[in-house]
């Protein structure tokens, strides 16, 4: 008979680690129920889609209009549905890695379904016509004319999600825009970074507000302005043709892409938190081999990763996630940074020449 032989340490050790990397699957059969309900009823649609904001921020694109969940809002579900919604909330707050993708999925499932019952709905119809003789008396321009200079304002915030009427132009008008355009949701840019005018973008249902946004041209910098110290937050760049998030500082004093200002080799940085205390200091050195992993398709090269994203460099003695938690965050819980650049640094070529 084998005797009981106590755990050693290092066992223990990679048995917890083992727990940290497991990924809970999500209740399957509880989601797929709130699904199914919201689906046939938009008043639970927008309970459930609320419920996913709470739990894991699903509902940046939501149908509907900017609203406030709480979970201690289950009461207010269908009673077939509470115990479904608390077996939701019970797997969210298990402190492991979630599986978040079928959260993601049952999301679009509802959103789709939403905008199908909104435009098939008598109200839908009736508001459907009322957007399209606005659209004509705005109607959307040509491609129009776009300033190094000019940035987009996001604007009523509080019509979002709310149908199109004579109210939403009046207040449009208020700003003193050189023309309104009314654009369908699949529509592409055209003019809305053209100075001065300002955009009403419907939704996919084609009668609600998706978004109101004024393209207004801000000061040119003046010479010397990039040059000293930069101060502003700290931002986990990335678009087409960056191959990976760029560790980046979002300067305070300019806009727009003359704002970006990349973290090079040689630059000195300060981190601070919301509140001024500093978490971290020093010199860039920019260790390029730690994280380094082969890409899945084309296992004959790789790149580093931190925090499930691709990257071009760690900051030497980090390991990847946690440099990588400096800068890849909320966008309500952004870190202050200081930089001072080393002369002759250069920016990313990806993000354009200084």
């Amino acid at each position: 008979m084998r005797h009981p032989m106590k755990t050693s340490k290092g066992v223990k050790e990679a048995r917890s680690a083992k727990r940290r990397t497991e990924i809970l699957p999500a209740p399957m059969e509880s989601l797929k129920r709130l699904e199914n309900a919201a689906v046939r009823d938009i008043t639970v649609a927008r309970q459930v889609l609320g419920l996913f904001d709470c739990l894991i921020g699903a509902l940046d694109s939501s149908p509907f209009a900017p609203n406030r969940y709480r979970l201690v809002d289950v009461r207010t579900y269908p009673t077939a549905l509470q115990k479904d919604v608390r077996s939701l909330v019970e797997w969210a707050l298990v402190p492991v890695l979630h599986d978040v993708g079928p959260i993601y999925r049952s999301s679009s499932v509802i959103k789709a379904a939403v905008i199908q019952m909104r435009r098939e709905s008598v109200l839908g119809k009736r508001y459907r016509r009322r957007a399209e003789l606005l659209g004509r008396q705005y109607p959307t321009i040509g491609q129009g004319d776009w300033s190094p200079y000019g940035t987009v304002f996001e604007l009523l915030s509080d019509e979002r999600g709310k149908p199109l009427t004579e109210r939403v132009l009046s207040m449009a008008q208020a700003f003193k825009p050189s023309r309104i355009q009314v654009v369908q949701h699949n529509v592409p840019l055209n003019g809305e970074w053209t100075v001065g005018v300002l955009t009403i973008r419907l939704s996919e249902d084609g009668y609600t507000v998706g978004r109101v946004a004024l393209s207004v041209e801000v000061p040119k910098p003046v010479a010397g302005q990039k040059t000293g110290r930069i101060e502003g937050e700290l931002i986990d760049f990335f678009e087409t043709g960056t191959e990976g998030v760029i560790w980046t500082i979002d300067d305070e004093r300019r806009h727009g892409r003359e704002a970006l200002e990349t973290i090079c080799e040689g630059d000195n940085l300060t981190i601070e938190d919301q509140l001024g205390v500093v978490l971290w200091k020093g010199v860039i050195r920019c260790d390029k081999k730690i994280g380094w992993q082969r890409y899945r398709m084309n296992p004959e090269y790789g790149q580093q990763t931190a925090l499930g994203h691709w990257v071009h460099w760690i900051q030497e003695g980090f390991k990847p996630d946690d440099w990588a938690r400096f800068f890849i965050r909320s966008g309500s819980d952004r870190l202050h940074g200081a930089l001072v650049k080393n002369r002759g640094a250069k920016r990313n070529p990806r993000l354009g020449p200084e």
